[in-house]
C-alpha cells in the first residue's frame, strides 16, 4: 500500500460523472486484467491518456541517462486529424492512499499504481485539455503521428520493425525513417531536446538513400494549414508557419 501524502495522477478523455473516479476493467502494464483506477506519479504521462478520438498505439517514457524524462503518445492518426480534433480531456490529481504499486514486465520497476476502490476527486485538482495543442503546451507531452501519405500497413510495419520493437525507443527510428511525424517539432510547440537527441542517434543507423527518400517525400507532403491550426489555438496562439520536415538541415 502506498503511503498517504504521495500525489498521483490519472488522465481521462471524458469529463467525470459524479465526484469520484470509478474502477474500470482493463489490462495492467503486464496484461493482467483488473478492475481498478489506474494512476501514475508522472502528470505528463497521465496527460497522454486525455486524448480522445485518437487511435492510440501506446504511451511511453524516454529517460536517457543524464537527460530529462519525456512522455510520448504514439498515434496512428495524421497530423491534421490530431490537431483538429477537439475533446474534453481531464487530468485528475489525488492522494495515493489506498493504491498499490504494479510492477512492470521486468518485475522490478513500478509501472503504475492501481486501486480497486472509487477515488474521490477535489474539483480544484482537475486540469482540462480541449486540444492536442493545449496538451503539448501546458504539459509538454510529445506526440508522434503517422506521416501524411503513409498507409496504416506501412505505419504499423515500421512500428514492429526489428529496430523498433521496444516501444520506449521505437519512436525515433520511425521519425528518422519518415513513416512518422514528431508533431511538437513540426508545430514548434514544446519540442523536447531529449527526443531530439534520440532522433539524432537514430539517424546514425539510417542510410543516405533512405534519408534522401524521406526528405523528398516530406517536401511533397501536405502541410498543416495555418487556418486549420488556428481553429484549435484560441487560446493559446500557435506559430503561424509550420515545418513537417522533422529533420533540421
Amino acid at each position: 500500500m502506498v503511503a498517504s501524502g504521495t500525489k498521483l495522477y490519472s488522465g481521462s478523455p471524458v469529463p467525470l460523472r459524479g465526484n469520484a473516479l470509478m474502477p474500470n476493467k482493463g489490462p495492467t502494464n503486464t496484461n493482467r486484467m483488473v478492475t481498478a483506477v489506474f494512476a501514475t506519479p508522472d502528470p505528463q504521462q497521465a496527460a497522454c491518456y486525455t486524448l480522445r478520438g485518437m487511435r492510440s498505439v501506446g504511451v511511453a517514457k524516454i529517460e536517457p541517462p543524464g537527460s530529462q524524462a519525456v512522455s510520448i503518445a504514439l498515434l496512428a492518426n495524421t497530423p491534421d486529424e490530431v490537431m483538429l480534433t477537439r475533446f474534453e480531456g481531464r487530468l485528475y490529481s489525488f492522494d495515493a492512499a489506498g493504491f498499490e504499486p504494479e510492477l512492470g514486465p521486468n518485475g522490478r520497476d513500478i509501472a503504475e499504481y492501481i486501486s480497486p476502490r472509487p477515488v474521490p476527486i477535489d474539483p480544484d485538482q482537475v486540469e482540462e485539455f480541449n486540444s492536442a495543442a493545449e496538451l503539448m503546451m501546458k504539459r509538454g507531452v510529445q506526440i508522434v503521428t503517422k506521416a501524411p501519405g503513409v498507409t496504416d500497413q506501412q505505419f504499423f510495419k515500421s512500428f514492429t520493425a526489428p529496430d523498433s520493437q521496444n516501444v520506449k525507443h521505437g519512436y525515433a527510428p520511425m521519425v528518422a525513417a519518415g513513416t512518422a511525424i514528431w508533431l511538437n517539432d513540426a508545430t514548434d510547440i514544446n519540442p523536447s531536446e531529449t527526443f531530439r537527441t534520440a532522433i539524432d542517434k537514430a539517424l546514425v543507423h539510417e542510410t543516405t538513400s533512405r534519408l534522401m527518400r524521406w526528405r523528398s517525400a516530406s517536401a511533397q507532403s501536405n502541410q498543416l494549414s495555418t487556418q486549420a491550426i488556428s481553429a484549435v489555438s484560441e487560446p493559446p496562439q500557435l506559430p503561424p508557419r509550420l515545418n513537417l520536415t522533422c529533420l533540421r538541415k
